[in-house]
């Protein structure tokens, strides 16, 4: 599941979480997304930032069962 929040000016903070290690603290990951352009409209906008958080989801997965 993704946390996202409007940093200002355009830029994003992602935060992913994908389970619990052995410890009991939550495993995530943190991002900033910059869009490609500044002033996309709100659809494409949507769409990259879709595809960020998805890759990121991956990735964070990936990581978690590695360890």
């Amino acid at each position: 599941m993704a946390y996202i929040k409007e940093r200002g000016n355009n830029n994003f903070l992602v935060r992913v979480s994908h389970g619990t290690m052995e410890n009991g603290r939550a495993f995530q990951k943190s991002r900033l997304f910059h869009p490609s352009k500044i002033n996309l409209p709100e659809s494409k906008l949507r769409k990259e930032l879709d595809a960020f958080v998805k890759a990121l989801e991956e990735e964070c997965r990936k990581e978690f069962e590695s360890k």
